[in-house]
């Protein structure tokens, strides 16, 4: 199997350590990525805009995103590829294993993906480049006023700019499926940076 994938990693300075772990552990997967695109949120633009500028230093057909303190296992892109090329996917995204906290999300993990019942999907999933970037990528309807916490609704969703993007998907046709297999690793441990509510202490 031929790899057609970029990596795509926002990150910030003070996690400089944490990053060489996530690229570390891109480094060693078994499909190998023929890139990696890391966009620096420098001037505090915030997630969107920084994962939509690692996005577009993305020129291969696949794209995978990973948190900078978060890691991939080694079968990670090799599974969600081969769950692409099986299933016809547009957007594979499997589960995980929490280190330093619980899953926020345990009533998802073994359901398949539903367009007329969706969730909360991590951010670390595979997706064809084109498909996220014709919905507007991350930043598109996402305003920055809401503060770093725009809530979570009665099904436990946050209404953050990656829920928002894979309503934008649902919507849009792409066909998103399910990959039940844990295949990377979810750090709680690495402080809360990202604007998800405080009791999950996640990246």
């Amino acid at each position: 199997m031929s790899s057609v994938i970029t990596v795509a990693i926002p990150s910030i300075a003070p996690r400089t350590t944490l990053l060489a772990r996530a690229l570390a552990s891109v480094a060693t997967q078994n499909n190998p990525a023929v890139a990696v695109s890391i966009a620096f949120d420098t001037a505090r633009e915030g997630a969107p805009a920084t994962r939509d500028r690692a996005l577009a230093g993305v020129t291969t057909t696949w794209v995978a995103f990973l948190d900078d303190d978060d890691e991939m296992n080694p079968e990670h892109l090799q599974a969600l590829m081969m769950h692409a090329e099986t299933t016809g996917a547009d957007l594979v995204y499997p589960w995980y294993d929490v280190v330093g906290g619980m899953d926020p999300f345990p009533q998802w993990e073994h359901d398949a993906w539903c367009d007329s019942a969706p969730h909360q999907v991590p951010v670390t999933f595979l997706a064809r480049t084109d498909a996220i970037r014709a919905v507007g990528g991350f930043s598109y309807d996402w305003d920055a006023s809401q503060g770093s916490d725009p809530g979570v609704d009665s099904g436990g969703n946050r209404a953050g700019e990656d829920y928002r993007l894979i309503l934008r998907l649902a919507r849009g046709g792409v066909k998103i499926v399910h990959l039940d297999q844990r295949t990377w690793k979810w750090h709680h441990d690495s402080g809360n940076t990202s604007g998800l509510p405080s009791r999950w202490s996640a990246s």
